[in-house]
């Protein structure tokens, strides 16, 4: 078969590993995923399971189709964050949608929680898309059965370094790993068990402050992107004697930046 790189690879699995880890799946076993496992392991910082520093794994709850909110006004109706609203590095609460009011899972979104995507078309995206909360939600928020809450246990580790680990390469490969069945699902039960470097909470600090330095660099590229975008249109526009509205105009290329 061939791994996540498609490299061809050619292995075998025992009994006892099938019973240890009560999985018959053959691709979980594969080398690329024990290498991975293994470089990990080779961290100079302590290695901790996903449970054993977070409060929360779990997923949320999808309304049927009859408890959302048709008109989607926010009129006396609850927030949900879906796979939608999670698709980028930051959770967008711009992109909410509305279930009823008697609506409830029980749930609720916390700022800097972090959300994953349990399942996706395609095997080799299951684990890519892992957004976090950056903002405390105005209300009660929740979010769907599609996505696997992980909240952090702050006095073991910072959101925000937990982030970047499951956000990352290695963090995508440890999650992919962990895919179930034809749909490819990730289950919380099975992401608990993954293993993680946890530094000290003071090293922690150093290494989310150079994360946050990287994002604001990355946010003033796709600005400085967004103005090059913007003067270009304008001599073009111009050299065509358009006036084009400038609302309308930005608005486009700040929608086209974000892909970038």
């Amino acid at each position: 078969m061939k791994n996540n790189l498609g490299e061809l690879q050619i292995f075998s699995i025992t009994n006892e590993d099938a019973t240890k880890k009560k999985r018959i799946d053959v691709e979980y076993y594969q080398p690329f995923f024990k290498n991975i496992v293994s470089k990990v392991a080779g961290s100079k910082f302590e290695l901790k399971k996903l449970e054993d520093v977070t409060l929360l794994i779990s997923n949320g709850r999808t309304p049927s189709k009859d408890m959302y909110d048709e008109n989607n006004d926010q009129v006396g109706s609850v927030p949900i964050i879906k796979a939608g609203t999670a698709s980028g590095r930051f959770v967008n609460l711009g992109k909410l949608e509305y279930a009823k009011a008697d609506f409830s899972s029980g749930k609720k979104a916390q700022k800097s929680d972090i959300f994953i995507l349990s399942a996706a078309h395609q095997a080799s995206y299951v684990g890519k898309n892992v957004s976090i909360l950056d903002v405390e939600p105005e209300q009660d928020t929740y979010f769907v059965g599609e996505l696997i809450c992980v909240r952090a246990n702050p006095e073991k580790v910072l959101p925000e370094y937990l982030f970047g680990f499951l956000s990352s390469g290695v963090g995508y490969f440890l999650l992919n790993r962990e895919k179930r069945g034809q749909t490819s699902h990730i289950y919380p039960e099975d992401i608990k068990s993954i293993l993680l470097p946890v530094p000290s909470l003071k090293d922690q600090k150093n290494i989310v402050s150079i994360l946050m330095n990287a994002y604001e660099q990355k946010k003033k590229k796709q600005a400085e992107i967004l103005k090059i975008l913007s003067s270009i249109d304008d001599f073009v526009l111009g050299e065509l004697g358009i006036d084009m509205p400038r609302g309308g105009q930005n608005e486009y290329f700040r929608f086209g930046a974000m892909r970038l």
